[in-house]
C-alpha cells in the first residue's frame, strides 16, 4: 500500500518544479477538433454536391432525429408487447432479494450490539431462548477438560450416580431418565468450581448443582442435560470464630454436623431441617425447621456467602460483620435462589450459645382446632417457647405402627413444645403452658424431666416423615410431601378443610406443621399403578396451594419452588414480581445455565432452504436427541416430510408455470396468476391433511405404521400435535426430552386433548379460509398486483391467527390449572428412545453416548 504523502516535510515549491518531468505541448482543443471533422469529412461521410454548408448541417440532423425516432418506436413496441406485472426476470429478482435480505438479516442479528434493554422487568416472551449445546461431541470435550481440572477419578458417569443426582423415591417430582446429567463433577475448591464454569460457560453446558439431595420439591432434576456439580468433596468447617459467634463453612457440611462440632464449645446452629440436609441445599431453599418460631430462618442466620457465578467469576457478597449498609444485600439475593442465579461455595454463617436448659413438653387434643387455640394462647401469653409443632391423628398413628420410637403414644391431633433458657425459665415456661393447653382441652400433658426424656419425646417429630414412607405396602407406592404456609389466625381453618378433603379422597396422609409460624406440611401416601390415586394426590395438594394462596399465605414455607411449584408463583405473587425474578436471572446468568427450570416457547418463522437442510442433519445425527420418539437413526419426523411435500408441490407449480411457451398476453397472465398461488396451495394442503387427521381421530381409527413418536396400533392424533411436537422439538431445540414431556401431558391430560383438537378444527377453518381469501384475490385483482398479494395476504392473517392461538390456549391451560388436571409427570409413563440403549459408559466407564441403531 503506497505512503501517503508527508506535506510537511515536502521540499519548497521551487524544487518541486525543478524535479517534474516537463510535460509535452498540446495542440488547442479547437484545432483538434477541426482537424477530426476534417478527416472525418473527407475519408466517412459522402459528398453531398450541390448542398451548401447549411444543407448538409440540415440533413445530417434530420437524419439523426429520424433514426433516435425509429429506435425509441422499436423499444416503446417490444416493451408494449410484454405483458404488465411480470416478467420472466421477476422471480429470479424476487429469490434474488429474499435471500440477500434474509442474509443481511442473519448477519446483521449476528454481529451487531443488541439494543441494551429498556424495561425493569422481563416477561417470558422476551426472554431470549437459551441457546444450550448439549451435543455429544461437545460434552465429551468438556468432559476431557473437568478430568484436567479435578481429576478422573471425580468424573463420574456410572448410571446409578447419575439417577441419584437427578432425584429421589421422596420428592414429589418424579424424575425421567431424559433428566438424567452426562456426569457428575466433584470440585474440591471454589477455585476449581469457577474453572467448570468457565468451560459450562464458554461450551454453553448447563449445570446443576446438587448438595445433600434431601429436596422434596424436584430441585436437582437436570431438565436440561448437561452436568451435574456435587459438592461432597467441599465438606469442611473451614474456619470458627467463637467471640464472634460466626463459623466460615463449605456448602457440603450438614447441620447436625455442624452442630455436633460447635456443642463442643457451646455453641449451636438453630436452623434444623430434615435429617441429611447440608448447608448448600439449605442456601439455596431458604429452609428454617422447628426452631423458626424463636430463631427465625435461614436467611437470619446467614451473614457471607461466596459464589461462583455463571461465566466463572468468583464473588464475596459481603464482609464479617453483623452489619453493613454497604450497597445491596446480595447476601439475602442468593438465598433461596435455588441454585439459579449462582454456586454457593463458602458460606459465614452466625451462631449462638446454646442454653443452659432444654425441655420437651408433649399434649394431646380431641381436635385440630383445640391444638389450634392452644396455639393462639401460648403465643398470644408471649411465652418464648423455642418451638411448637403439631402432629395429626394421622401421623401419630403412622409413629406407633412403624415402631421407631420406644414410646406408644395417643393418637390424637399432639402439640410438641421445646423449651429453651434457664433451668428456672424452663420450668417457669413449662406452667404456664401446661394452664393454657388445660384451659382449651387437652387430654393429656407431659413434659421431660431429663435430656434423655427430652431427646425421646422430641424423636416422635423428627421421624414423622419416615414413619408414614414406612406405612408403604410396596416399593411402587410413593410419598408425596409438600408444604404451605398462612398467617397464624388461618392455620385452624386451612389444616380441617385440608384434612376433609384427605379422608374424602380415601388416600392415607397425614399433617405436620410448624404451627408456631403458620408452616404446616401434608404428607400423602399413594399407588401410581392404581387407578385414580396419583390424580387424587395431585388435586388434593392443588387445592391445598391454591386455598393457601387465597388466604394471603404461600405456595412452600420451606421446602422451595423446584419444579412442582414454579407455576405457582405468579398465583401467589403476581407476573410482574415473577418477570422481575427473571430480570435478575437474565442479569446474573444471561445463558441460563444455572438449574435452568423453564422451557422456552418456540417462536415459529419463515424457514428457508438452508433451515430445511440444517433440520434434516438434526434429525440423522448420531445422537437420538431430536428424532421422534422410538424412531431409527435415519427417520424423520413428521414436519419435516409434510415439509418436502410442501416444496414438492410448490416447487412442481412454479417450474411447470414457468416451462410454458405461450407469449400472447392472455396465456402470460394465467402465468403470473398461477405463480401467485402456491400460499394457497400450501395452505389448502394443510387444511386437508388436518381434516383427514381429525376424521381418523374421531373415528378412532388406528395406524398401521409408526407415525412420529406414536407407535403402531394407536389412534392417529390431531395433525396439531405433531406440528407443535415437531416444531418445538427439533427448531425450538427442546429435543427429546420435549416429546417425551408433551407425550405425557396429551395422554394424562383430557383439557389438553380437548385443547389439541380444538385448535386443530380452528386452524383447519383458518387455512381454509386463508386458501379461498387469497385464490379469490389472486383471480380477481389485475395482474399487476396479484403476484405481490398472493405471496405477502397470508402472512398478516397468520400472524392473526397465532395471536389468537396464544389467547386461546392461555386460557385452556388456565382452566385446566383450575380444575386441577394440569400433568406435571408425576405418575408419567417413560417413553423408552428405541434408536438408543443406555447413553453412558464403555468398558473403562468413559461417558460415551451410543449411537443410535
Amino acid at each position: 500500500m503506497p505512503r501517503p504523502t508527508n506535506f510537511a516535510s515536502t521540499s519548497s515549491p521551487a524544487s518541486l518544479l525543478r524535479t517534474s518531468r516537463p510535460v509535452q505541448l498540446r495542440q488547442p482543443i479547437a484545432s483538434q477538433c477541426l482537424v477530426a471533422r476534417r478527416y472525418a469529412t473527407k475519408n466517412s461521410r459522402p459528398e453531398r454536391e450541390g448542398l451548401s454548408f447549411k444543407g448538409q448541417l440540415y440533413e445530417s440532423t434530420h437524419e439523426r432525429v429520424l433514426k433516435e425516432k425509429a429506435e425509441r418506436a422499436k423499444y416503446s413496441a417490444i416493451r408494449d408487447a410484454r405483458p404488465q406485472g411480470y416478467s420472466g426476470q421477476a422471480l429470479g429478482w424476487v429469490m434474488g432479494v429474499v435471500i440477500f435480505t434474509s442474509l443481511g438479516y442473519y448477519f446483521g442479528n449476528a454481529w451487531s450490539p443488541k439494543p441494551a434493554p429498556t424495561t425493569s422487568t422481563t416477561a417470558l416472551p422476551d426472554a431470549p431462548p437459551p441457546s444450550h449445546n448439549i451435543r455429544e461431541q461437545n460434552l465429551m470435550a468438556a468432559w476431557t477438560e473437568m478430568r484436567d481440572i479435578v481429576g478422573k477419578e471425580n468424573v463420574i458417569t456410572d448410571k446409578g450416580d447419575l439417577e441419584s443426582h437427578s432425584g429421589s423415591s421422596w420428592s414429589s417430582h418424579s424424575t425421567l431418565e431424559s433428566e438424567w446429567p452426562f456426569m457428575v463433577v466433584r470440585p474440591l475448591t471454589t477455585e476449581q468450581v469457577s474453572s467448570i464454569m468457565k468451560v459450562c460457560h464458554e461450551r454453553r453446558i448447563p449445570v446443576t448443582p446438587y448438595s445433600g439431595g434431601t429436596s422434596l420439591e424436584g430441585h436437582f432434576a437436570a431438565t436440561r442435560g448437561g452436568i451435574c456439580i456435587d459438592f461432597a468433596r467441599m465438606d469442611k468447617i473451614l474456619t470458627l470464630h467463637t467471640e464472634d459467634l460466626d463459623v466460615v463453612v463449605q456448602p457440603a457440611v450438614g447441620w447436625e454436623n455442624l452442630n455436633q462440632e460447635l456443642a463442643k464449645v457451646g455453641l449451636f446452629f438453630p436452623p434444623d431441617p430434615g435429617p441429611g440436609a447440608q448447608i448448600g441445599g439449605m442456601i439455596g431453599t431458604g429452609c428454617s425447621g422447628t426452631n423458626s418460631y424463636r430463631y427465625g430462618t435461614m436467611k437470619d442466620w446467614v451473614l457471607s456467602l461466596t459464589m461462583v457465578l455463571a461465566d466463572g467469576t468468583i464473588v464475596k457478597t459481603r464482609q464479617r460483620p453483623r452489619k453493613s449498609s454497604a450497597g445491596y444485600d446480595l447476601t439475602r439475593l442468593f438465598i433461596g435462589s435455588e441454585g439459579t442465579l449462582g454456586l454457593v461455595t463458602e458460606a459465614t454463617l452466625k451462631v449462638t450459645p446454646k442454653a443452659q436448659k432444654e425441655s420437651v413438653a408433649v399434649c394431646s387434643f380431641g381436635t385440630v382446632r383445640q391444638a389450634a387455640d392452644c396455639v393462639f394462647k401460648v403465643v398470644g401469653a408471649g411465652v418464648p417457647i423455642a418451638a411448637i409443632e403439631i402432629l395429626d391423628d394421622v401421623q401419630m398413628r403412622c409413629i406407633n405402627e412403624a415402631g421407631m420410637t420406644s414410646k406408644s403414644w395417643t393418637e390424637a391431633p399432639t402439640l410438641f413444645f421445646k423449651f429453651a433458657g434457664t433451668p428456672s425459665s424452663v420450668k417457669e415456661h413449662i406452667s404456664i403452658v401446661q394452664k393454657l393447653a388445660k384451659s382449651t382441652g387437652s387430654k393429656t400433658f407431659e413434659f421431660a424431666k431429663s435430656e434423655e426424656e427430652a431427646a425421646e419425646l422430641w424423636s416422635a417429630r423428627k421421624e414423622a416423615l419416615w414413619s408414614t414412607m414406612a406405612q408403604k405396602k410396596h416399593e411402587g407406592e410413593r410419598v408425596w410431601t409438600t408444604d404451605v404456609a398462612v398467617p397464624i389466625s388461618r392455620l385452624a381453618d386451612i389444616i380441617d378443610i385440608t384434612k376433609s378433603d384427605i379422608s374424602a379422597s380415601g388416600l392415607t396422609g397425614s399433617i405436620v406443621g410448624h404451627v408456631g409460624d403458620g408452616n404446616f406440611h401434608a404428607i400423602l401416601l399413594f399407588d401410581p399403578a392404581k387407578p385414580g390415586e396419583a390424580e387424587k394426590a395431585e388435586t388434593l395438594v392443588h387445592d391445598m396451594v391454591k386455598r393457601a394462596i387465597e388466604m394471603e399465605g404461600t405456595a412452600t414455607g420451606e421446602h422451595g419452588v423446584g419444579l412442582v411449584k414454579r407455576d405457582y408463583l405468579s398465583h401467589e405473587l403476581g407476573q410482574d414480581t415473577v418477570d422481575l425474578m427473571r430480570k435478575v436471572k437474565m442479569a446474573l446468568d444471561p445463558l441460563c445455565l444455572l438449574n435452568f427450570l423453564t422451557l422456552p416457547t418456540a417462536i415459529l418463522g419463515i424457514f428457508t432452504i438452508i433451515a430445511v437442510f440444517e433440520r434434516i442433519f438434526k434429525l440423522i445425527r448420531p445422537s437420538p436427541q431430536y428424532r421422534p420418539l422410538g424412531s431409527p437413526r435415519y427417520g424423520l419426523d413428521i414436519f419435516q416430510w409434510g415439509y418436502f411435500l410442501a416444496l414438492l408441490c410448490i416447487s412442481t407449480l412454479i417450474t411447470t408455470t414457468l416451462s410454458r411457451g405461450d407469449k400472447d398476453d392472455d396465456n402470460h397472465a394465467f402465468q403470473i396468476r398461477l405463480l401467485s398461488l402456491p400460499t394457497a396451495l400450501l395452505m389448502f394442503l394443510v387444511a386437508i391433511l388436518t381434516f383427514l387427521s381429525l376424521l381418523l381421530n374421531g373415528l378412532e381409527i388406528r395406524i398401521p405404521f409408526r407415525f412420529g413418536s406414536i407407535d403402531k396400533g394407536n389412534i392417529l392424533r390431531p395433525a396439531v400435535f405433531y406440528i407443535v411436537e415437531d416444531v418445538v422439538a427439533v427448531d425450538g431445540e427442546g429435543g427429546i426430552e420435549y416429546r417425551q414431556a408433551f407425550n405425557s401431558r396429551y395422554e394424562k391430560s383430557h383439557i389438553f386433548r380437548a385443547m389439541i383438537w380444538k385448535l386443530s378444527v380452528a386452524w383447519m377453518v383458518g387455512f381454509y379460509l386463508m386458501a379461498i381469501l387469497v385464490a379469490v384475490l389472486v383471480i380477481k385483482l389485475p395482474v399487476a398486483a396479484v403476484y405481490a398479494v398472493g405471496w405477502a395476504a397470508p402472512f398478516p392473517v397468520a400472524g392473526l391467527m397465532a395471536v389468537a392461538t396464544i389467547y386461546f390456549v392461555k386460557g385452556e391451560l388456565r382452566r385446566e390449572w383450575e380444575e386441577g388436571e394440569e400433568y406435571d409427570g408425576e405418575d408419567g409413563e417413560r417413553f423408552e428412545d428405541e434408536s438408543s440403549d443406555a447413553p453412558l459408559l464403555d468398558s473403562e466407564r468413559t461417558p460415551l453416548l451410543n449411537e443410535s441403531r
